[in-house]
């Protein structure tokens, strides 16, 4: 998952707007990013997904990674 795509699709999570580390839950804000941004990719693909040739899960399957208690970055 490239942090730059997950800055560059959510912008609020940047300095410049008023993301502020001790001010804020930064990295419960940047973990919503990712999972946002991960869903992006179920749904609409990436050109990671395409340079392997391999396909996203479905999103579906994603998001029952928490059901079944797994953390979502291990998937």
């Amino acid at each position: 998952m490239p942090f730059g795509e997950i800055i560059q699709q959510s912008k609020f999570i940047s300095y410049k707007n008023g993301l502020k580390i001790q001010m804020m839950a930064v990295n419960q804000i940047y973990i919503v990013a990712a999972i946002m941004h991960n869903a992006h990719d179920c749904i609409y693909g990436s050109k990671v997904s395409e340079y392997f040739d391999c396909q996203a899960p479905k999103l579906y399957d994603y998001m029952q990674c928490a059901a079944r208690g797994i953390p979502f970055f291990d998937c």
